[in-house]
């Protein structure tokens, strides 16, 4: 990326002006200002690769993503082994939602140059985005092994070990960014997640009391901490955590849901039908929400409703067994047991590994005496 064949010293210092003013505007995120001073420096020489690439980055930081690709397309095509480039117009493509052009990107940047440590970064990144987690994990490998002290690398595997469910290897890697940087809300957070995986939901607790004293408007730790408190069956607390998150932001409309389902639990079914209906009003798609109705309705005696929120549900997601299956239960109560027997085949038919359900229509094929078909 030097800049050849300029005999004029005044020359070279005009470029050398305009690249630096650039960078300073860059410095103080006047970037619409550094792309003008960096066209002055390209106008002066046309092959100079680095101003291409780093007014790419500006145009990159405008958002004008289309803009900052042709540039670093420019460098790339002056300089083919500026591994900074590849990386850069990685980082574009990700922003994009292009994982697997920036992961072709970052490859690159890597091949080039075996040493660059962001580029294993960005690609683990990209790579978990697109779910390939052993890619990601071998990637953060590599840049915890260079960058040991780094707390955000601990960070990011542990999140890929959490979406792996590798519970243990996340909370280790929380725990060491905690041990680095022990006041960020956002890890305890995520620790606690770990530990819930791990079912040590007192110590999970722990963690989220750590993260709303850290960051006392974390919703997402209220209402995590309130379903922990559930899994102890300290429905008190749970709600108390619940009716926290609602307050923080009134249009959660999962919390409303839990709040359902434990007065569900507890018979409180004027409560849970308040709490449900909100839920659905905020939420309509959810099918879920339609089923967690239709259990209130059938436990409160309300047959025919709760029949008319299991068809909701279907609607919804018609590859739900157990949809299916808790519908057909709602038809026998009803004895409607030829709809209560195609509910169960349908459901057998999406999970032919359910005992129950072919348990309930043998009963039901029974009923009718269809003793061949029982067996």
């Amino acid at each position: 990326m030097a800049v050849n064949g300029l005999a004029s010293a005044e020359l070279r210092e005009g470029i050398a002006h305009f690249f630096n003013t650039a960078k300073k505007y860059e410095r103080i995120n006047r970037h619409n200002e550094a792309v003008v001073a960096y066209t002055k420096a390209i106008d002066l020489n046309p092959d100079y690769s680095h101003a291409y690439n780093n007014r790419g980055l500006a145009y990159a930081k405008l958002g004008e993503y289309e803009k900052a690709i042709r540039f670093y397309d420019k460098c790339i095509e002056l300089d083919g082994a500026c591994a900074e480039a590849y990386n850069n117009r990685g980082n574009v493509y990700f922003k994009m939602g292009e994982y697997k052009s920036a992961i072709v990107d970052y490859t690159k940047a890597i091949d080039l140059d075996t040493d660059y440590i962001t580029a294993y970064r960005n690609r683990g990144f990209a790579y978990f985005k697109i779910a390939k987690l052993e890619r990601a994990i071998e990637d953060y490998d590599i840049v915890i092994k260079a960058e040991p002290s780094n707390a955000k690398n601990y960070y990011r595997r542990g999140n890929v070990f959490l979406e792996f469910k590798n519970y243990l290897k996340s909370f280790s890697d929380f725990n060491k960014f905690i041990e680095l940087e022990p006041d960020n809300a956002e890890v305890y957070y995520k620790r606690g997640n770990a530990l819930e995986g791990l079912n040590k939901y007192l110590k999970a607790i722990d963690d989220y009391d750590m993260a709303v004293k850290l960051n006392p408007h974390y919703v997402e730790a209220y209402y995590r901490r309130g379903k922990a408190f559930r899994k102890l069956k300290n429905n008190l607390k749970a709600i108390e955590d619940y009716y926290k998150a609602i307050k923080l932001e009134p249009g959660f409309a999962d919390v409303y849901h839990d709040v359902a389902d434990i007065n569900y639990q507890l018979g409180n079914f004027q409560e849970a039908f308040n709490a449900i209906d909100k839920a659905i009003i905020l939420n309509p798609d959810k099918d879920n929400y339609y089923e967690l109705k239709a259990c209130i309705f059938h436990k409160s005696g309300d047959c025919l409703n709760a029949i008319k929120c299991y068809e909701k549900a279907l609607e919804i997601n018609r590859n739900n067994s157990i949809y299916y299956y808790h519908k057909a239960l709602t038809e026998c109560k009803l004895g409607n047991i030829k709809e209560a027997v195609e509910d169960c085949s349908r459901a057998i038919n999406i999970d032919l590994d359910k005992y129950l359900y072919y348990l309930l229509r043998g009963n039901l094929y029974f009923c009718q005496q269809f003793y061949q078909k029982a067996l």
